[in-house]
């Protein structure tokens, strides 16, 4: 066939391919068709282009930057399934739910669906009938898993909450390390690593971790201009809470370390008139879910709540977050603190502590960690408590009860949560967040004897016969179930329904599983002889040392004597030269009338220490001149800032080189 035939071809096939993305949708119409928005954030466009570009792409998006945007709108732009890994199953649901209201076909996997559901969502990916699927990166583990994705049509890899993979990260989980393994299988895959907390070497981890050699990286200041942060050595936190909340209103959110605490300061501020509703992981999932409902539409406008509450929540317009007890750190800090203002209006962040706060915050680092023994010996308790035996390789999941197991053991729950890191750090165990089920039902009689049973109750066989009805397979299976529809069809109401369903299950005609929302424990493909476990504790002391570093920086950043925003963001590997103004130093700073020849004095004091060597913050609040004239040394650190003779780098104050 003449050479000229094939380049007449691909000259039809290059016009054709031209005119195909020409009917396309530019992002920025997915954006405003799907999500009603009319412009990009900053970055996300230059984000998504990388995508669709074919790069591989690190994304540093700070809280509320708009991070889902960036794998959402190129998965709606290409042909084929895009990937998304994340850990927490709320903020899968939240997401997903989301998605498939705008009318985007998303799917998810992740611990407690079952087996025929898997299934069938993976079967569905194959036949081009998903766009999003998010799985949790467990089940990425997983053969069924697997075997479908090699041969899926797979847009690219979104990898969530991307500091996970990283042991330098304050929220390290083992499962991400397996998700490199998708791209050995698929070299030809792009990943899009995305997160809104990362130092240079959490992201240079991601990287790393993740094969992202040539990678584009994207990173968005920090900085939140709109959100003023306070931060006070309280004496009385509950009238300092009074004061914010009066004088700052609109919605806020108030965390609470303890599930009890949250109780204790809603009842509180609803005796004292406020519109408020507490929110923990310990509530039934329908009562979380109704008081969540209530905040976002502003029927309540307190939530207190732990930290539980927020993964996955977009609502625009809180005013204020306040933290009543000190968060572990910087990390956590700037990812709660940044709920407040979404909207880009004046917001504030309040944290009100006192030294039992430290106190407590640095006890919990001892109280955490616990030693290789007592590891081995939680692991031969769960075995036996969930009476698997050794060598059992099902790998089922069983309904767990943190603190109910720490009363158990005679351990406090800290200490067992970590105990079970330590042997998920290793592959022995896995814990999962909890997970609501929904009702389940197998009828265990066949249809001749069910028939045989019509004799009695009429309300009892009309149940039965809906059942058999509306479900199929539910003879053979356990089969997800509505009580409401059996409820509407039967006449009877929901209460009803389920009290039959009981007596049903008592009498072993049927096999109901009630819907519960409860954390789930496996113990992998293989249960280990406890005597023959090995536990590498170099990675618990790695953590360790990790977490007693970011407990160090939180207390630097309220004890540090000048702009929180310079502290926090020095934290993060961001330099902020001139002090923001906004946040309780600079406004206290603002305040104080300066005397010009004591500024002087402490401008030249602080040239002198510095012209010797750096200087801690640490260091300078235990000086005796900086305690005699702490307001006036304060102004001199602003001022040397401002004017650049001055920088604050790694936790320390250095000199300039001008100045030397």
């Amino acid at each position: 066939m003449p050479s000229n035939f094939f380049t007449l071809a691909g000259r039809i096939i290059d016009y054709l391919s031209l005119c195909y993305n020409s009917m396309k949708e530019t992002a920025l119409e997915i954006l405003q068709k799907y999500w009603n928005y009319e412009h990009f954030r900053p970055l996300q466009q230059e984000i998504i282009q990388s995508v669709l570009d074919r790069k591989d792409t690190i994304a540093l998006l700070p809280t509320g930057g708009g991070k889902s945007i960036c794998f959402q709108v190129p998965a709606l732009m290409q042909e084929g399934v895009t990937i998304v890994v994340s850990p927490l199953i709320s903020l899968i649901k939240a997401q997903v739910k989301d998605l498939r209201t705008r009318g985007v076909k998303a799917e998810a996997i992740f611990a407690g669906i079952h087996f025929t559901d898997i299934q069938r969502i993976l079967n569905n990916c194959l036949q081009g009938g998903v766009k999003l699927l998010y799985v949790s990166p467990e089940r990425l583990q997983t053969d069924i898993f697997i075997n479908h994705f090699l041969t899926m049509k797979v847009s690219y890899i979104a990898v969530d909450e991307a500091h996970c993979i990283s042991q330098w990260g304050y929220d390290f989980r083992p499962a991400y390390l397996q998700i490199n393994a998708l791209r050995e299988m698929r070299p030809e895959v792009v990943f899009l690593a995305v997160t809104a907390t990362a130092t240079n070497q959490v992201i240079s981890d991601i990287s790393e971790k993740l094969s992202l050699v040539t990678a584009q990286i994207f990173r968005k200041s920090f900085y939140r201009e709109n959100i003023a942060l306070v931060m006070r050595n309280s004496k009385n936190k509950r009238a300092d809470l009074f004061n914010v909340l009066n004088k700052v209103p609109g919605s806020a959110i108030i965390y609470m370390r303890s599930r009890a605490q949250t109780v204790e300061i809603a009842k509180f501020l609803q005796e004292n008139k406020f519109s408020v509703a507490h929110y923990h992981a310990g509530m039934e999932a329908k009562d979380r879910d109704n008081v969540q409902d209530k905040w976002m539409r502003d029927k309540i406008r307190i939530m207190v709540a732990t930290t539980a509450f927020g993964m996955g929540i977009d609502k625009p317009d809180v005013r204020c977050v306040i933290h009543l007890d000190l968060p572990s750190s910087p990390e956590e800090y700037y990812q709660e603190a940044g709920r407040a203002g979404r909207d880009n209006r004046k917001s504030y962040s309040a944290v009100f502590y006192n030294q039992k706060d430290i106190s407590k915050l640095t006890d919990t680092l001892t109280e955490s960690f616990p030693d290789e023994k007592l590891v081995i010996e939680i692991y031969e308790f769960l075995a036996i408590r969930y009476r698997v035996a050794i060598g059992d390789q099902n790998s089922s999941s069983y309904p767990f009860d943190l603190y109910g197991v720490a009363r158990e053991l005679d351990i406090n729950s800290r200490k067992l949560l970590s105990a079970l890191k330590i042997l998920e750090w290793n592959g022995y165990l896995y814990l999962s967040e909890a997970i609501e089920f929904p009702d389940r039902v197998m009828i265990l009689w066949n249809k001749q004897k069910l028939f045989s049973r019509k004799t009695g109750d009429e309300r009892t066989t009309a149940v039965i016969d809906i059942l058999l009805r509306l479900y199929g397979g539910i003879l053979n299976l356990h089969t997800k179930i509505q009580l409401t529809d059996i409820a509407r069809k039967t006449n009877l109401t929901v209460d009803e329904v389920q009290k039959i369903l009981r007596t049903l299950d008592a009498d072993d005609v049927i096999s109901f599983q009630p819907s519960r929302d409860t954390a789930m424990i496996s113990f992998g493909n293989y249960r280990h002889n406890p005597e023959y476990l090995r536990l590498d504790m170099t990675l618990t002391e790695f953590i360790k040392e990790r977490t007693e570093e970011k407990v160090n920086a939180i207390l630097r950043l309220v004890n540090a004597p000048i702009c929180r925003n310079i502290v926090l963001l020095n934290y993060f590997d961001e330099e902020r030269i001139t002090p923001c103004g906004s946040c309780d130093i600079c406004l206290e700073n603002k305040k104080r009338e300066p005397n010009k020849e004591k500024i002087m004095e402490c401008i030249s004091y602080l040239i002198a220490k510095l012209d010797k060597a750096f200087l801690e913050p640490k260091d300078l609040l235990e000086d005796d001149f900086y305690i005699k004239n702490k307001h006036a040394v304060d102004l001199a650190l602003e001022y040397l800032l401002t004017e650049q003779r001055i920088k604050f780098s790694q936790f320390k104050f250095i000199l300039n080189d001008s100045e030397r």
